[in-house]
């Protein structure tokens, strides 16, 4: 059966006809995170910028940078109603309100030069990430407003990994498994 252009363009418009499809030009290139903080849609940067826009994004809409600094912003999510991100440039925690405004800096704990990933439950942070020597991984706990901090866990460096919590436990990810520790635990544990 053959099908002429016309009618593929009739089926893909009344098909599509509901997708709208919006650029907005980031002032910074291309985001190492994305996220929806109420009625602003917030980008990390790799080179160290924190831009935002309005939602709905609308052609020319106006981005505005929050923030810019040293490389490394990762991880963006909401914390509360502000917007946090993990910053490997100055190992922290960095919390923003979305409209805009200063920026809190929350130092890791000292012994986690070298921050991986991280994960937020509401109350706390916890990050995993290695000494500056690299031989030894940590799991860290730190409050929301970085008042707080403390090693939870410790163990041999062999490659990274990831972090998720949940109402009960942390879980971490790394070559030799997957692991878990209630979040009520005090450690520091050895694995």
């Amino acid at each position: 059966m053959d099908i002429d252009g016309a009618a593929l363009d009739e089926i893909a418009n009344s098909r599509f006809s509901k997708i709208v499809y919006t650029m907005v030009t980031l002032t910074s290139g291309i985001s190492n995170g994305v996220g929806v903080f109420g009625q602003r849609l917030l980008f990390v940067l790799p080179q160290g910028a924190v831009d935002s826009g309005p939602l709905p994004p609308a052609a020319n809409s106006p981005v505005t940078t929050l923030r810019t600094g040293a490389p490394g912003p990762v991880d963006l999510m909401p914390c509360g109603t502000d917007a946090c991100w993990l910053d490997e440039g100055v190992n922290a925690m960095m919390r923003i309100d979305p409209a805009g405004g200063s920026i809190a800096v929350m130092p890791l704990p000292t012994a986690l030069s070298q921050p991986l990933d991280v994960a937020f439950d509401g109350a706390d942070f916890y990050v995993i990430g290695s000494r500056s020597s690299g031989t030894t991984e940590l799991l860290g706990r730190m409050t929301s407003d970085g008042s707080t901090s403390s090693i939870i866990a410790t163990m041999p460096a062999n490659g990274g990994g990831s972090v998720a919590v949940d109402d009960e436990c942390v879980y971490w990810q790394k070559a030799l498994g997957i692991f878990s520790l209630a979040k009520t635990a005090e450690g520091p544990f050895a694995q």
